[in-house]
């Protein structure tokens, strides 16, 4: 982990761009100068909906999001120079731009609803009952935007 911090601050010193996601999100925080550590909010499970700055989405149809997510640990704050996009109750951090090299996201875009699923029963003892009932009613409430999120990655590297 260590090797990573250091390759992330050689790139970020570089200006190359990175995308990261879930602990991409959160390793580029900390390797940069942010505070990650576990959310004494517990397990974020299923499809969390977010709220996307105006600025950085500026063609988005919807200024909300709907990604899937699995993660305990976040970004309390954000590195220096660092500007929040991405934010729920839940998770203030979920997403994050540096200049025009820079971007990251907590949720998981490459996830599909039954690997959610799969994952809360392979850890529903850490989650817990209420928290993966919770998650696991979302996959039925919301329709996860993974695809929309790919085209904002690919046009973000491809600018």
């Amino acid at each position: 982990i260590r090797d990573l911090e250091g390759l992330i601050r050689a790139l970020h010193a570089k200006r190359k761009k990175m995308v990261g996601i879930c602990f991409g999100h959160q390793i580029i925080a900390k390797a940069l100068g942010g505070l990650v550590s576990k959310s004494e909010k517990g397990w974020g499970v299923g499809i969390h909906t977010y709220e996307l700055d105006k600025a950085t989405f500026d063609g988005a149809q919807s200024r909300q999001l709907k990604l899937l997510v699995s993660h305990q640990d976040q970004v309390y704050e954000l590195p220096p120079g660092a500007r929040n996009v991405v934010s729920n109750a839940h998770c203030e951090n979920a997403g994050f731009v540096m200049g025009d090299h820079i971007f990251t996201l907590q949720g998981h875009p490459e996830f599909i609803d039954e690997y959610s699923d799969a994952i809360m029963s392979y850890r529903y003892d850490m989650i817990g009952a209420d928290r993966v009932a919770l998650g696991r009613a979302s996959l039925q409430q919301h329709n996860h935007e993974g695809g929309r999120v790919a085209s904002w990655m690919l046009s973000f590297l491809t600018s």
